[in-house]
């Protein structure tokens, strides 16, 4: 007589609950490393985009021979986008434009396209998600490059925080502006001069 060799397909219940249990600790131990990875993605995005407006802003105002400014904006989407003059946290929003009269004073009303002559919006970056702060040091609300591509009114810094993670976190950064128009990345809390 010939004995069957038979062996059931698939899994058994134990080896099942086994195999879940394995893939729920590797994936609880892969979760915060991916959170950071995705914190820092974000971090560096934001301040690649806010360095590329600025370093638009000052590029526009040598070629085109005017003031060019950037403004924080609450709407920066709209059809007609404008400055936004409560707070300091860039946050919300901004938008370049261009600014022939050189105005050091940057209202609400602005950009305007029926000011003579016109001001044309060249940029716009819409709000961050709230878990990522913005901050301009000096509560200023706009910058304004001359037809130089200096600053007329100064240098500038602005701190990048994740509020996701402690203060002392390396992720976060500031921004600094200096008077020649420049922008560098330093560590978070650094002195801009």
């Amino acid at each position: 007589m010939k004995r069957s060799t038979h062996h059931p397909a698939g899994f058994t219940l134990i080896e099942l609950r086994v195999t879940i249990a394995i893939w729920a600790i590797i994936a609880s131990l892969a979760a915060p490393s991916v959170d950071e990875f995705v914190s820092r993605t974000a971090m560096r995005g934001i301040s690649a985009d806010f360095t590329l407006a600025m370093q638009r802003a000052r590029s526009e105002a040598i070629n085109r021979n005017m003031c060019v400014a950037v403004c924080m904006s609450n709407n920066p989407t709209d059809a007609a986008p404008k400055c936004y003059r409560t707070g300091q946290s860039w946050g919300v929003g901004w938008i370049v434009f261009t600014l022939p009269t050189c105005a050091t004073s940057i209202g609400t009303s602005m950009p305007s396209t029926t000011a003579t002559p016109p001001q044309e919006v060249i940029l716009v970056h819409e709000a961050l998600n709230p878990r990522y702060q913005l901050n301009n040091m000096a509560t200023r609300r706009s910058v304004v490059f001359s037809s130089r591509g200096s600053l007329r009114a100064g240098f500038s810094g602005f701190n990048l925080v994740d509020t996701g993670v402690s203060a002392n976190d390396p992720i976060n950064r500031t921004l600094c502006l200096d008077r020649a128009g420049r922008i560098n990345v330093l560590d978070y809390g650094s002195t801009c001069s």
